[in-house]
């Protein structure tokens, strides 16, 4: 059993804090800045959401940027010259064990999207509850406009969210989803005003925490279950052709955009 003083500063890329009432926030950034996704970040989800899974005080999850980004973008410089993977991220389970370990917290998980989630949306949008702000948006810079297959559960994701044609036109266009259209396709439950968005998160944290533990555990695992099963029957396929495109090609660091 984990005790947050023991993970809390463990991670360079995400800050963690936690009411009296076990509401954890886990909020992504930079430098303090806002959040640009990057190798560090990569190998260190997986293991600070089994940090947070392991922790029998933590009740409700909280997933928040920095800013005005959720995740602002993409950068993968610190990558070796040659651009390939350095040994501890060819040894890590990638974007696949970041899935399997957010699916297999037994706590509910809201997101508070707070602007512009570029790389990496999925993590948002497979929250129990999603919240977004009006200058929310979802991308997917990170894959095939970016010069690499859509793995990291990107393919699961969005295919079940907002139907296949919708999905495999976002992937293949890098297109905006803006917050508007995603609360109409049902992939946002909320738009709320920025100032307002972490309160009403906590308000909905707090509503859940109504009902008892093995209430919220078991909901949470009934109610995941068809995305939990659609991931692992993906993953591995979509995961194994991105490496191999990137072991191919080398990753796209010098055309993925900026920020």
């Amino acid at each position: 059993m984990s005790q947050l003083a023991e993970y809390q500063n463990l991670y360079r890329h995400f800050h963690l804090e936690r009411t009296e009432d076990g509401i954890v926030t886990l909020r992504f950034h930079t430098d303090g800045g806002p959040f640009v996704w990057n190798i560090r970040a990569l190998r260190d989800l997986d293991p600070v959401l089994q940090d947070i899974a392991h922790d029998r005080d933590n009740n409700v999850l909280v997933l928040v940027g920095t800013g005005n980004q959720f995740i602002a973008g993409i950068d993968y410089r610190p990558l070796q010259p040659d651009r390939t993977f350095p040994y501890p991220i060819t040894a890590s389970r990638g974007g696949h064990g970041n899935l399997e370990s957010l699916f297999a917290l037994h706590i509910p998980v809201i997101a508070a999207v707070n602007g512009p989630a570029r790389v990496h949306s999925e993590l948002a949008v497979l929250s129990d509850v999603v919240l977004a702000s009006p200058n929310a948006l979802f991308q997917d810079l990170a894959h095939f406009v970016s010069g690499m297959v859509p793995g990291d559960g990107t393919n699961m994701t969005w295919q079940m969210l907002i139907g296949p044609n919708r999905a495999r036109y976002f992937m293949w266009t890098g297109r905006e989803i803006h917050a508007e259209e995603a609360h109409a396709l049902g992939v946002v439950n909320e738009i709320v005003p920025q100032e307002q968005l972490l309160p009403r998160t906590y308000e909905l944290a707090r509503q859940m925490l109504q009902q008892p533990k093995l209430v919220r555990k078991h909901t949470r695992q009934l109610l995941i279950r068809n995305l939990r099963k659609a991931h692992f029957e993906e993953a591995a396929l979509a995961d194994t052709l991105e490496i191999a495109t990137w072991g191919y090609y080398g990753p796209p660091a010098d055309i993925l955009p900026k920020v």
